[in-house]
Formats: structure tokens, sequence, C-alpha cells
């Protein structure tokens, strides 16, 4: 079996943001209901900045957009207007519960090392009304840390990255088929979205021990294509890393 190329080292990033808190404010009248699925107290996203989701209805129209706020500066504004059908099957009265997810990139470049973040709702009617505060602060990143070998493991040979509902789950689906490709524990690991704070040696135990001789493993995360930090981290980290990025015709995505 040839022998796979070793990784070149890359020295730790000095520190990452840690979510502290998040403290929801008494719902407003004119909102029926929110949910802030990302960030989570604990999460380790990025020395950069972080992923705001979730979703807010508003009572009487849709919320216009989603503000995120350190004192009297906006960091971060996104429109509501992410496809929800959960959000749309629990409140079925309100046709523009459909639509009522966000999104957004919280950059936290500046702010001092402990903070406090203020997230609130543009109503139809001018308003703006709170919806939570998130509390965060700077840590040691250890996500470059090795356990083990892991420090000498080059990454996954292949990585599968895409659009949503392209067919990046049918693409890795047809890889495992083959007798020499070993997949990853699960399908999505996103370590180079979601859990990037975490020790490598974590993503080199998501993999098998070993491979036999001409054997590949990868993963399919297709997040990874849209992540504003994936491709630095991927490259960083896994750089013998092959990407399979998977695209498909919008008008075709829409009736799928």
């Amino acid at each position: 079996m040839t022998p796979r190329p070793q990784a070149p080292a890359n020295p730790d990033r000095a520190v990452t943001v840690e979510i502290a808190s998040i403290d929801r404010f008494p719902t407003h009248e004119g909102i029926l209901g929110f949910a802030i699925d990302g960030p989570a107290p604990g999460d380790r996203p990025d020395a950069d900045g972080f992923e705001i989701d979730g979703w807010v209805l508003g009572r009487n129209g849709p919320v216009a957009d989603v503000e995120v706020v350190f004192g009297d500066e906006i960091r971060c504004r996104v429109p509501v207007a992410r496809k929800r059908s959960d959000v749309a099957v629990a409140f079925p009265d309100q046709p523009w519960a459909a639509e009522a997810g966000f999104r957004g990139w919280v950059p936290t470049a500046g702010l001092p090392s402990s903070f406090s973040l203020t997230i609130r709702a543009h109503l139809p009617t001018g308003d703006r009304v709170l919806l939570a505060r998130l509390g965060g602060g700077r840590v040691a990143d250890l996500s470059l840390e090795g356990e083990g070998d892991a420090p000498e493991w080059p990454g996954p040979d292949f990585i599968v990255i895409g659009a949503q509902r392209a067919g990046s789950t049918s693409i890795y689906r047809y890889l495992e088929q083959h007798t020499l490709v070993i997949p990853a524990a699960v399908k999505e690991v996103k370590y180079f979205s979601y859990f990037h704070h975490r020790p490598r040696g974590w993503y080199r135990r998501q993999f098998p021990d070993s491979l036999p001789p001409g054997g590949q493993t990868g993963e399919a995360t297709p997040y990874y294509l849209f992540h504003p930090h994936a491709a630095r981290r991927i490259r960083e980290r896994a750089p013998h890393a092959r990407l399979i990025a998977v695209l498909r015709n919008p008008v075709d995505r829409a009736y799928s």
C-alpha cells in the first residue's frame, strides 16, 4: 500500500469565540414565536465570528429582518425570508410562516474579551423588538491539537460538498458502494463548520482506523460549500482531500 502523504504542520490559532449564554426576552405582542437554532451555549464557532440562524414569525405580517447589535452598533442585519416548512406546519393560519427563517454571519472582530449582543426583530410596523441576549467571550482555541497520532493523519481522501437538494447525498451513497471506499462513521461530520473547535483527534476518530490497499475514506457535508471559513479550514487541516462539488439547476432544485 502506497503511504499517504503527510499534512504539513500548522500552528494553533490563539483564541476562538465561545458562546456562553442565550437568554430570551419576554415575547413581544407583535411576535407569534421565534427560535434561535444556532449558535447554542457552549459552541465555539470561530475567532472571527459566528453564524446565527433561526426563525421569527410576526403576528400581523412577515418580519422584515433580524439584527444583532453590540451597544449602538449593528453587527449583523439579515432578512427574514428563508423557507421553514416546520414553522408553516406549526402556524398554518399565517401564510408568511413558510418563509420565516433567517441566517447570517455575525463578525466578532473588535469585540471585548467578554461581550453581550442583543438580537432583535424589525416588525412591519417599523418597531424593533428584543428577542434574546447572547453572551460570549474569547477562549483558547484547541482545534488543531492532536490526540495520539492525529497530527500525522493527512485527513480524508475526499469530501462531498454541494448546494441544498443538489444530489450530494446520492453521490455519497454511490461512492459508498465501491468496495474500496470505507466511509466515515456518519455522512455529515461537520468538522469544518459547526465542530471545528474540537481537537483534530476527534475528527480522526470519525473515520476507519485502517484502510485496505488502495482504499479511501471521506465524508459529505454539503454546507461546507457556503460556510465562510470552511475552505480555509479544509486547506489547513485536510490539504490532500479531493473536494467533490455537486451543483444543480436552481429550477430543478425548486421542484424537487
